[in-house]
C-alpha cells in the first residue's frame, strides 16, 4: 500500500535538475579517500601481525623476568621486597596498631603501656604459680 505523499515525492525528485559539484570539492574528496585507504592499509598490516607482536612482547617480558634475577639476584630480591603488596599491607597494619596503642588512653595511660603492664603482671603470675606448684610437688615427695 503506497502513501499518496510518496508519489508526490517521487515526482518532485525526478523533476529536480542534476547539480554539478564545485571544482574544488573533487580534490578534497580524493585526498580524504586516499588518506583513509592508507589508514586501512596500515591497520590491516597491524592486525595481520598482531599475534606476532603480542607473542614477541610476552617473550621479551619473560626473558627479562628470568635474566634480571640471574644476573642481579640481590637487586631482584630487594626490588621484589620493596614492591611487595603484602609487605606494604603489613607495614600499614603495624602503623595502625602503633597509632592505636600510643594514642588510645585508658586511665590516663596509653593503651600500649596498659597492655604491657597487664602482660607483664600475667607473666609474673604464671611464673609465681609454676614455682609454687613445683615447690609443693617437691615438698610433698620428701
Amino acid at each position: 500500500m503506497k502513501e499518496p505523499n510518496e508519489d508526490w515525492l517521487d515526482q518532485e525528485l525526478k523533476a529536480l535538475p542534476d547539480l554539478e559539484a564545485p571544482p574544488e570539492l573533487l580534490p578534497k574528496v580524493m585526498r580524504s579517500v586516499q588518506r583513509r585507504s592508507v589508514q586501512r592499509w596500515l591497520l590491516s598490516i597491524f592486525r595481520q601481525h598482531l599475534p606476532f607482536i603480542k607473542n614477541s612482547c610476552l617473550g621479551l617480558a619473560l626473558a627479562v623476568m628470568v635474566l634480571v634475577p640471574l644476573f642481579n639476584p640481590g637487586g631482584a630480591m630487594i626490588g621484589f621486597l620493596i614492591h611487595s603488596p603484602f609487605l606494604h599491607f603489613l607495614e600499614d597494619i603495624l602503623d595502625v596498631g602503633h597509632t592505636i596503642l600510643t594514642n588510645l588512653r585508658i586511665f590516663q595511660l596509653p593503651l600500649g603501656w596498659l597492655v604491657a603492664l597487664v602482660a607483664g603482671l600475667s607473666y609474673l603470675t604464671c611464673i609465681l604459680a609454676a614455682s609454687t606448684i613445683r615447690h609443693l610437688a617437691t615438698a610433698k615427695r620428701s
